[in-house]
C-alpha cells in the first residue's frame, strides 16, 4: 500500500467514523474526494477541528526577505580543541576525567606519580587548561606515560561553525557578514541567527560548491560536530508585503492555494505567491490583510468535499 493511498484511507476512516464534517441529510456528501478542487466552503464541527489539531494564522503586512538555501554540516572552530599531555615520566595514579564530562578551567583531570627517585613519591596534578568537555581519553589508571604523551583531548563547543556548501551559480549572491538562519533537524523549527564569517576561495570539483563558514552559538551543547544543517542566507527584501506562514500554502508551480477560515467554514482560495523564505511566503494575489488561513490540518482539508445544498 503506497503512502498516498494510506493517507487518504486514514482520512476516509476518520471522516466517516468520527463525523468530522457536517453531511447533508440523507447523503454522504462530505467524504474524501479524489479531486481537491472544492466548489464551495467546507464546514467542520468543533470536534472535527480538535481532532485535526487545526491551527490558523492571520495574513499580515510586513517586510520579507528572500533566502538562498544550502545544506551543510557543523564543524569545530579551529582552536576550540586542545590536547593535554604529560610533562614528566610517571604513572597514572588517579583519573577523574571521562569522555563527555565537562571540566572547568583549573579542575584536576588526573594525578601522575613521578618516576623520580625520592623517599616520598612525587605526585603531579594535571589540570584542565580550559573549560570544556573531555572528547577523548587516551590513558587508564596505572598507565606509564612519558613527557609529551597525549593524556586526553578537551574541546569547548560553546560556539561551532556551520559550513554551508553553496553552489557556484549562487556564490556570487553571498556576501561577507550576510545575515543567515541555521536549522538543525535535531532542533525542529528553531532557527539560529548567524552571519557569514568566511567565504571559501575554491570550488569543489565534484559537488561544484563553495564552502561558506558561519559561527553558531551552542551554549547548551545540543549541537554536535558533524551534524547536518540547513542554512538560509537572507538576500532580497520586500519592505511591505502580505505574508502568511509558509505552511499555509499548498500546491506547487502556478497552482497554489490556501484555506481561509470564516467561523466553522473553510474556503479553498487560489493565491499567487512572491518572495518566500524558511518562515514566510508573500501572497501577491488572493488574500487581504487580516484574512485567517489554516497553517496545520490544511493538507487533510483538501480531501474533503464541501457541504452539499438541499434539493428544492
Amino acid at each position: 500500500m503506497n503512502l498516498k493511498f494510506s493517507t487518504r484511507l486514514f482520512i476516509l476512516i476518520l471522516l466517516t467514523i468520527g463525523g468530522w464534517v457536517y453531511a447533508h441529510e440523507g447523503h454522504g456528501d462530505n467524504v474524501p474526494s479524489e479531486q481537491t478542487g472544492q466548489a464551495g466552503p467546507i464546514t467542520l464541527s468543533e470536534e472535527a477541528k480538535q481532532n485535526l489539531d487545526l491551527r490558523t494564522a492571520e495574513a499580515t503586512v510586513m517586510a520579507i526577505e528572500k533566502t538562498i538555501k544550502s545544506a551543510g554540516t557543523l564543524q569545530a572552530i579551529p582552536g576550540s580543541r586542545e590536547n593535554v599531555s604529560s610533562r614528566i615520566s610517571g604513572k597514572v595514579e588517579t583519573l577523574s576525567a571521562s569522555p563527555g564530562q565537562f571540566k572547568k578551567k583549573g579542575e584536576v583531570l588526573l594525578v601522575l606519580e613521578s618516576r623520580q627517585l625520592a623517599e616520598t613519591p612525587v605526585r603531579v596534578s594535571v589540570t584542565a587548561p580550559r573549560s570544556g568537555k573531555v572528547v577523548k581519553l587516551n590513558v587508564i589508571k596505572g598507565d606509564a606515560v612519558e613527557p609529551g604523551t597525549s593524556l586526553l583531548e578537551m574541546a569547548d563547543y560553546g560556539e561551532v561553525y556551520a559550513v554551508a556548501q553553496v553552489y557556484e551559480s549562487q556564490i556570487g549572491k553571498i556576501r561577507n557578514k550576510m545575515a543567515a538562519r541555521v536549522y538543525s533537524p535535531f532542533l525542529k523549527n528553531e532557527g539560529m541567527e548567524s552571519k557569514v564569517e568566511v567565504i571559501g576561495s575554491e570550488v569543489n570539483p565534484q559537488s561544484r560548491t563553495v564552502d561558506v563558514w558561519l559561527r553558531v552559538r551552542n551554549p547548551d551543547g545540543k549541537l554536535k560536530i558533524n551534524m547536518t544543517v540547513n542554512v538560509f542566507f537572507l538576500s532580497e527584501k520586500e519592505d511591505e508585503a502580505i505574508v502568511v506562514p509558509k505552511s499555509a500554502v499548498l500546491g506547487s508551480g502556478g497552482e497554489r492555494f490556501v484555506f481561509v477560515e470564516d467561523g466553522n467554514s473553510y474556503a479553498k482560495t487560489e493565491v499567487v505567491t512572491g518572495i518566500e523564505n524558511d518562515k514566510w511566503i508573500e501572497v501577491v494575489e488572493g488574500l487581504s490583510p487580516g484574512d485567517i488561513v489554516v497553517t496545520q490540518g490544511n493538507y487533510q482539508l483538501q480531501f474533503a468535499k464541501p457541504k452539499a445544498k438541499h434539493a428544492q
